[in-house]
């Protein structure tokens, strides 16, 4: 029964990493794509290989741009980025040809040496600004320059990033400003994971505008830029968001944020955060910051923790 339990993803064992959002099925042997499914393309840098299998040679492209031209509007195409695939993201409009509904789905895990990478060589930005599109299953290195100003910008509604692996920055000269800055409506973020090891970004994901953005089951490090400023940073009006079940690490040297909210109309609940922050001050106004009392955000067991070897804090403190 326990096997059962787990399958279904019940409250007593949490939904596996392997059931997707509306993907189909992500397993670790391959991917059962969701009914209907037309696989578009399968985009491979290194090209046809000795002994792959016939469909290769119709559908197999060299470049996701070329992909993303055989994909159809509004139909939920899906587009495969073999193992092993590498690009570089250095000119204007890399995302010029994709198509609202359209799945970007990597074949290898995106944090194995095996994951389909794309690497930022230029300050440019991966555009969704089309509804509907998913990217699942990717490598991001957005820190191929300096100061790179937002590697992916969702301008688009009802878009997701889901189990994609980041590296915000490896230097001073190596580094961006945002991973990913977004005004869209129902963006999910799901699954992803970010490391830093130089350099200084600002934040992870900047809500500018929207409403309904969920960011859940993350694991997030980033090395700020200030102290102020959150790996999550809500900087204006967004209603109905949802931030639940993340670790959040901000390694900037005297950070108080992880989750940094302005004072404006923002609306939503915040679940089973953990936040590391590096002040040792006061732990209980650490973690999740609000700039005033304009938000209307409810939050439920949020921790913090600013000092090594101690255990997190509620942050802010309960309601009384």
């Amino acid at each position: 029964m326990g096997n059962v339990n787990r399958a279904l993803g019940n409250a007593n064992y949490p939904q596996p990493p392997y059931m997707e959002h509306g993907l189909g099925y992500r397993t670790p042997w391959g991917f059962i794509l969701s009914p209907g499914a037309r696989v578009a393309a399968i985009v491979s840098s290194n090209g046809v290989q000795d002994l792959d299998e016939p469909p290769f040679d119709s559908q197999l492209v060299q470049t996701l741009g070329e992909a993303l031209l055989l994909c159809r509007e509004d139909m939920g195409d899906v587009v495969m980025v073999r193992g092993s695939h590498a690009e570089n993201i250095a000119a204007d409009g890399f995302l010029t040809n994709l198509k609202s509904g359209t799945k970007i789905i990597g074949l290898e895990d995106p944090t194995s040496g095996l994951a389909p990478t794309f690497t930022w060589t230029a300050d440019e930005t991966l555009a969704l600004d089309d509804d509907d599109v998913t990217i699942c299953g990717l490598n991001f290195q957005i820190n191929g320059t300096d100061d790179i100003a937002a590697g992916i910008t969702v301008t688009g509604d009802r878009c997701r990033i889901i189990d994609c692996d980041f590296n915000t920055g490896t230097g001073a000269s190596l580094d961006c400003v945002l991973a990913i800055t977004t005004s869209g409506d129902d963006l999910v973020v799901s699954g992803c994971r970010s490391r830093q090891t130089g350099g200084t970004t600002t934040s992870f994901i900047k809500i500018t505008d929207g409403s309904g953005v969920l960011i859940e089951n993350c694991d997030l490090q980033m090395i700020g830029s200030a102290a102020g400023t959150g790996v999550i940073d809500i900087s204006a009006a967004a209603e109905m968001l949802r931030i639940r079940r993340c670790l959040l690490e901000n390694h900037q040297a005297a950070s108080t944020a992880a989750v940094s909210v302005a004072d404006a109309a923002i609306t939503g609940v915040f679940e089973d955060l953990r936040m590391v922050t590096l002040n040792d001050g006061t732990v209980t106004a650490q973690g999740v910051v609000f700039a005033g009392t304009t938000p209307t955000v409810h939050l439920f067991d949020c921790k913090c923790v600013d000092e090594p070897r101690k255990n997190g804090a509620l942050s802010p403190a309960a309601a009384t």
